[in-house]
This record gives C-alpha cells, structure tokens and sequence, in this order.
C-alpha cells in the first residue's frame, strides 16, 4: 500500500467544505477551528504520509469499508445507527470516522 493509493481513497471520502464547516460552526471539539478548510485537508494529507507500512494497510482497508458503506455507528441515545461517512485525523493523529446529519 502507497502513500498515494492512500491518498487516492482519501479523496472518495474527505469532507466537503459545507460539511467541515458545519463541524467547525458547531463547535466540534478536536479539531483546529481557526483552519480553513484547505488547511484541514492539507493536515489529514500530512497525516497520511506519515502512517507506517501497517497502518497504510489498516486505512486502506477502513477506507474501503466507508466506500462500499460497511461501517455503521450507533448512537446509545436513541439507537439509530448510521452508515460511516468519512473519516479525517484530529489533532492527535487519531483516525475520527464520521456518521451522517
């Protein structure tokens, strides 16, 4: 797995502009606020050149699973469940995978 097949199957699932600043009007905790939407792309890019051989592997398959909507999230509140959107990188380099409005 390359750095640029990672990056390739980021691009099928990055957030849109509308949706990163939704994220950032909501006041979403661990993420940057005072980043535009190119400079929050260009940190989750960083971040991808940065995986190790295994973890390039483990996020190929993960983007993959978004990509064919395998990946659902279940809100304990209410209980519905959502299919896995996309993901992004916050402030601590963890993978964030992110459900539906």
């Amino acid at each position: 797995m390359t750095t640029e097949e990672c990056l390739e199957l980021f691009n099928k699932i990055k957030l849109d502009t509308h949706d990163y600043d939704r994220m950032v009007n909501e006041d979403c905790s661990g993420i940057k606020i005072r980043l535009s939407h190119d400079q929050f792309l260009d940190w989750n890019i960083r971040c991808i050149k940065e995986l190790s051989d295994e973890d390039k592997v483990f996020f190929k398959i993960l983007c993959n699973k978004i990509i064919n909507r395998n990946i659902g999230q279940m809100d304990l509140e209410d209980c519905g469940v959502w299919v896995s959107e996309s993901l992004f990188f916050d402030l601590k380099k963890n993978i964030v995978i992110v459900h539906p409005r």
